[in-house]
């Protein structure tokens, strides 16, 4: 068992196992301090933590925390966005569970593929019977998963779409996201490492509180003689 426990010792916290708080505190914002039993900071923690992620993720339409690797779309930002844990699973298990060119497990809606007449590339297709008459052609949005297909430069692809579709939103949704994931990065801290002490008080006059007691002491007695009367003398 690990305890914190400040420099005078009147804070003191028990941190229990450091890496299996730090281990929680990743997987949900705000478990780490609940298995320390610091409940109040571990609620705080987790209200603010996943009310900013999902405020994120609900402005980003759900498409802008995903993991890809692929070319022009290395999406650096999710290593942030994943420390925010279990939530962001979702995205790891598409990117790892099939291919490159395979379709994603949860697919959400599907787009017009390039080249169909009257409906532009990579617009989302809202009528179910045109997914069946595209059949394989149609392309996939998958749930929390990269953009299906290749990522241009200078061609229309579904990233683009996604961009054309949301607009500012995009970024602005993964801004949310990825500050959500730095703040879970200081919470895991503080659960590893216990709270933070700015200070405590004077210690050197809390160590010896008689000290100014004494000089106040010394330094009155010259004044009190001096104006006291000696003994023997007559007032005119």
């Amino acid at each position: 068992m690990v305890f914190f426990e400040s420099p005078k010792g009147t804070v003191r916290v028990e941190l229990g196992n450091r890496y299996l708080a730090a281990l929680y505190a990743w997987l949900l914002p705000g478990a780490g301090h609940f298995y320390q039993g610091r409940y109040a900071k571990g609620l705080l923690f987790s209200l603010t933590i996943l009310t900013v992620y999902f405020v994120g993720f609900w402005l980003g339409d759900g498409r802008v925390v995903y993991a890809s690797f692929k070319q022009n779309d290395v999406r650096w930002q999710f290593f942030v966005q994943c420390l925010v844990g279990a939530p962001t699973f979702p995205a790891i298990v598409q990117a790892t569970a099939g291919s490159e060119n395979a379709p994603p497990l949860w697919i959400r809606n599907y787009r017009y593929p390039p080249n169909q007449a009257g409906r532009p590339a990579f617009s989302r297709i809202e009528d179910p019977a045109e997914v069946e008459r595209l059949g394989a052609a149609a392309i996939p949005d998958g749930f929390m998963a990269a953009p299906y297909g290749e990522v241009t430069l200078s061609e229309p692809d579904v990233l683009s779409a996604w961009h054309a579709e949301l607009g500012h939103l995009f970024d602005i949704a993964t801004l949310y996201t990825f500050v959500a994931g730095l703040l879970n990065l200081l919470v895991i801290y503080d659960a590893f490492a216990g709270p933070g002490m700015l200070f405590e008080g004077d210690e050197e006059d809390e160590e010896n509180p008689s000290d100014d007691a004494e000089t106040t002491a010394k330094t009155a007695e010259p004044k009190d003689a001096a104006t006291s009367p000696k003994s023997g003398e007559s007032k005119d």
